[in-house]
C-alpha cells in the first residue's frame, strides 16, 4: 500500500489476482527526480505477472484534511509509463481502477 507520509488519509493499494501485491521502493535517483513536483508523490514498484488481472484501489479517508468546499483529489495512474486512468475524489470514499492484461516486458 502506497502511503504519502506528508498527506495522511490517502492510501493506494495494487491488487494482483485480488491479492495485495508486494511493493518495492523506487531507487534514490527516481525519488530525487520526483521531488521537483509541486505536490507530494509516491512511486512504488510491483512484480509484473503475465496474464494476471490487477486493480488499483484508491482510498481517501475521513482523516484526510478535506479543507474548503469543492476540494478534490486527483489520482493519476501510470503503468509502465503508460497513462491508464484518472479519478477524482471529492469526499471520503474508495474507488477502484481495473487494469488491463498485458504481457510483462523484460528489462
Amino acid at each position: 500500500m502506497a502511503v504519502i507520509e506528508d498527506v495522511p488519509g490517502i492510501e493506494v493499494t495494487v491488487l494482483v489476482d485480488r491479492k495485495k501485491a508486494i511493493e518495492y521502493e523506487a531507487d534514490d535517483e527516481l525519488k530525487r527526480s520526483l521531488t521537483k513536483h509541486a505536490c507530494p508523490t509516491a512511486t512504488k514498484y510491483i512484480e509484473s505477472i503475465n496474464d494476471a488481472s490487477f486493480s488499483i484501489r484508491l482510498d481517501a479517508r475521513r482523516d484526510y484534511a478535506w479543507g474548503y468546499k469543492k476540494h478534490a483529489l486527483v489520482f493519476e495512474t501510470d503503468v509502465d509509463g503508460d497513462f491508464i486512468s484518472s479519478k477524482v475524489l471529492s469526499s471520503p470514499k474508495t474507488k477502484t481502477i481495473d487494469g488491463k492484461k498485458r504481457i510483462a516486458r523484460s528489462l
